[in-house]
């Protein structure tokens, strides 16, 4: 039988307004006690946009940061989410009869040979469906960036027809090879120069997408 001083009795319980947590002591009864509440004094805050740049002198963060793949990666896959962009686009890559509104952009698709930047996929896949990895640059392409994306291609075996490689210019060597690894080349441009400082919105609504060659 337990020790008769371990009783919770009500009757016995010191009145509280607010009670919040039960405390107990071994040699006595339990009681309810009231912690006590500190106020926690913030400084005044205000929002502000974050901007993106490639000028290390205007880095002033959090509101001025680099200007990152990831953050391009995220501008391309927004303008190509666009259905009459993505299927301009789907047209270029002779994919003309699969319907824009059944596809899906997905980032940074994890695989054995590394991540995909970006993946095209059908929304809903029935058996065998259209894979197509996008491998994005900020800087001219290789033919070394061709051959990560070749590698890309491969394990996703017979549902990657085609990949597309997207950068702002191409290597002599990427060029000559495109053809023949199977990849289509895009050129991005941006109309803003990001020496400055840029928004995403300014990013994204600046962006134009081009194929190189057919």
């Amino acid at each position: 039988m337990w020790p008769k001083t371990f009783f919770c009795e009500a009757d016995i319980a010191r009145p509280i307004s607010k009670p919040t947590r039960l405390h107990c002591k071994a040699s006595q009864k339990w009681e309810l006690v009231q912690p006590v509440l500190l106020r926690l004094s913030l400084p005044e805050c205000t929002t502000f946009t974050p901007r993106f740049t490639r000028n290390p002198k205007l880095l002033n963060l959090p509101e001025t940061c680099r200007f990152q793949e990831t953050i391009l990666q995220s501008a391309i896959r927004r303008h190509l989410m666009r259905e009459d962009t993505l299927q301009t686009l789907l047209s270029e890559i002779n994919l003309a009869g699969v319907q824009a509104s059944a596809l899906e952009i997905l980032g940074e698709k994890a695989l054995t040979q590394g991540h995909i930047d970006l993946l095209l996929k059908e929304r809903v896949p029935l058996g065998s469906a259209v894979k197509v990895p996008i491998e994005v640059k900020m800087n001219k392409a290789q033919s070394a960036d061709l051959a990560q994306l070749r590698g890309y291609m491969d394990e996703l075996l017979g549902e990657c027809p085609l990949g597309i490689l997207i950068a702002p210019s191409f290597s002599k060597d990427a060029l000559a090879k495109a053809t023949e690894a199977g990849i289509k080349l895009f050129r991005y441009r941006l109309s803003l120069d990001v020496k400055t400082a840029c928004t995403f919105e300014e990013i994204y609504r600046g962006m134009t997408i081009e194929l190189l060659s057919k």
